[in-house]
């Protein structure tokens, strides 16, 4: 079984976006026809300068009763979003995602072209599971030691074992969560 990798499987593909000049509920409006929850906000030279989604509707502007007509893209748009690269493994962007707390990364090729939005409903169940077991063992890591590993995205790994770890994972090897020097043992995912 191969791992994919966002750019093949990105439902959006076609580039949703909006100048900061656009109004919320144009932004709504373009969401809407495009069946996506989320729109990029680009300036005129393509640069990206963040992403507006359904989330950010919600609370930055529904909860504070502001006037969609009025009010900009550019006020209530997450500034700067997390991006990832094309060659990025889906689980690895599921766990970007579930340790930042949103669903969407823009997704940008390394001269800086953007070539669309990874959703987390882009991913397979099986890369969601994978994702929330590495998190969970960043969570007992972190626990265990008292730090939080390099994550995987940036090229570095604090310990050899949570490569083997990733790699077993991959390959569908079921495993204790905590080796045995933790101390501790999940008996819920032991081998059976």
């Amino acid at each position: 079984m191969s791992d994919r990798t966002v750019s093949q499987c990105m439902a959006q593909r076609q580039l949703v976006s909006l100048p900061p000049e656009a109004s919320v509920w144009e932004a709504a409006c373009t969401m809407t026809k495009a069946n996506c929850g989320s729109v990029l906000i680009v300036d005129g030279a393509g640069t990206l300068l963040g992403i507006l989604t359904e989330r950010d509707l919600m609370t930055r502007v529904l909860a504070k009763a502001l006037d969609s007509k009025t009010t900009l893209v550019a006020k209530v748009m997450t500034h700067q979003p997390q991006c990832v690269p094309p060659e990025l493994k889906v689980s690895d962007a599921v766990l970007i995602m579930i340790e930042r707390g949103f669903r969407h990364l823009p997704v940008v090729a390394p001269g800086g072209k953007i070539l669309g939005v990874f959703s987390v409903r882009d991913a397979l169940p099986r890369e969601v599971d994978l994702a929330v077991s590495l998190a969970q063992f960043h969570d007992q890591v972190n626990d265990a030691l008292g730090y939080l590993p390099c994550p995987p995205w940036r090229g570095l790994v604090a310990n050899p074992g949570y490569e083997r770890f990733v790699r077993r994972k991959r390959q569908g090897v079921r495993t204790a969560w905590l080796p045995t020097w933790f101390g501790r043992r999940d008996s819920s995912s032991a081998p059976s």
